[in-house]
């Protein structure tokens, strides 16, 4: 992933697609390495990939962008029902579960700023120093998003854990997983090595305190296509300072679908 970020010595700024599949053989890329890194991706969130704004025509000297509201959508099963011989059949909404995010999406952005001084970049190898850079990205990229979806989820105020909530919202167990916070309410490693929250397979986090669990896929976080990362050369001393900004939008279509596990 080395060929991602600028080369660093010297001072220039790029942004870059997250999307870019275009790598060799045996390359990631930043979004595969994203999608792996984050566990509300790996427990069944959908990480949606938006174009930046596009510029639409203006009067002279004058600029403008335009932003294009989506929804994320999760259908959901139809409510058939037993109908009489010459009865009508009652009519019922579309299944869909929806969140619609664009309409403010890239008024607040997330940024990483790390400053190399001229000693640090004499003790690194260029490509080993990109290295570290490339994976300080992608884990705290992923970890931003986690934060930011579980936060949402959070501000929702999920109702307790249950079997019995879960069946009533017609989820099924095996799409249930669980992120334990902090405090690691409910969390236990059974005989067979792996780790839960209340029966369901869980994965640990610092980002939050309490215990999450739902079916993750009822959420998703849009993240803008670009990075934009700024490398410069700030004084006579040869530091260099490496700042990426970020922009991302949890949405949640189904806030029912989550709950928070108890200790």
């Amino acid at each position: 992933m080395s060929d991602l970020l600028p080369a660093l010595p010297g001072t220039s700024a790029r942004a870059f697609s997250l999307r870019d599949l275009q790598r060799p053989a045996g390359e990631a890329t930043y979004s595969a390495a994203i999608l792996a890194e984050s566990l509300v991706a790996r427990a069944g969130a959908k990480i949606i990939f938006m174009p930046p704004p596009e510029p639409v025509p203006g009067g002279e000297n004058i600029q403008a962008f335009y932003k294009r509201p989506s929804r994320y959508q999760v259908v959901t099963a139809a409510n058939f029902a037993a109908v009489a011989d010459g009865a009508d059949v009652a009519s019922s909404a579309l299944p869909l579960l929806s969140a619609e995010f664009g309409a403010e999406y890239g008024d607040a952005s997330d940024a990483w700023r790390v400053e190399i001084s001229r000693a640090d970049q004499r003790n690194m190898q260029e490509d080993d120093l990109e290295f570290v850079i490339n994976q300080a990205i992608v884990r705290g990229y992923a970890k931003q998003i986690d934060k930011r979806v579980l936060s949402t989820v959070i501000a929702t105020t999920p109702g307790a854990w249950s079997l019995a909530a879960a069946a009533a919202h017609g989820l099924r167990f095996g799409e249930l997983r669980a992120v334990i916070g902090s405090t690691a309410a409910g969390a236990a490693v059974g005989a067979d090595g792996v780790l839960r929250a209340a029966g369901i397979a869980a994965e640990l986090t610092d980002v939050v305190t309490p215990t999450i669990a739902g079916a993750f896929y009822r959420a998703g976080c849009a993240v803008e296509e670009e990075l934009r990362v700024l490398v410069e050369r700030r004084d006579v001393q040869g530091t260099l300072v490496v700042t990426v900004f970020a922009t991302m939008q949890p949405v949640i279509a189904d806030p029912d679908a989550f709950f928070t596990v108890a200790a």
